[in-house]
């Protein structure tokens, strides 16, 4: 798979690991495997949570330099980043009756 494959379907595949239920088969009993697995977890819905606090602030007028300097790293990371995701979710927080 290239690589403009992966990021056009990242989307997809986020969800597929998000919503993935494994077989009783695929259950790994591993203590490492599991703290990992555990991680992962935590890490995708910290992710989440990010992307929407993201989008609050883009709404709040906050500037792309203003949140990459709080999650440590350039303007044009964060924007390239989280951009895509602040737009959809600041057209969702705007448009959703509160």
């Amino acid at each position: 798979m290239k690589l403009a494959e992966i990021i056009a379907r990242q989307d997809e595949m986020q969800r597929y690991a998000e919503n993935y239920q494994p077989k009783p088969g695929d259950e790994i009993s591993e203590p490492i495997l599991l703290g990992i697995r555990d991680l992962a977890a935590s890490r995708a819905a910290t992710e989440q949570t990010l992307r929407g606090e993201i989008a609050k602030a883009r709404i709040q007028g906050f500037s792309w330099r203003d949140i990459g300097v709080m999650i440590g790293t350039s303007a044009q990371a964060a924007r390239q980043r989280y951009g895509p995701y602040a737009a959809e979710l600041a057209l969702d927080l705007t448009t959703t009756p509160q």
